[in-house]
């Protein structure tokens, strides 16, 4: 599963835990910042996976997945 497949299930489920009363809005909110929070985490592990060991910058020197993910992606 991708972090977008679980992040859309969790959602998902978390919208009928509020349609259904069963938790507040401020619970709400609290549950989806860490639900975002996560999906975020496993998609940068998924991306260093994906691109550890194989990946070359412009200049032809390799680079680790993690090297590539705060190159590429990393704007904080």
């Amino acid at each position: 599963m991708t972090a977008v497949e679980w992040l859309i299930n969790e959602w998902l489920y978390l919208d009928q835990q509020f349609d259904m009363c069963l938790i507040d809005r401020n619970i709400y909110w609290d549950k989806l910042r860490q639900i975002q929070e996560q999906a975020k985490e496993m998609e940068k592990e998924q991306i260093v996976r994906a691109i550890d060991n194989v990946y070359f910058d412009k200049d032809g020197n390799e680079m680790t997945g993690e090297e590539y993910y705060n190159t590429t992606f990393k704007s904080e």
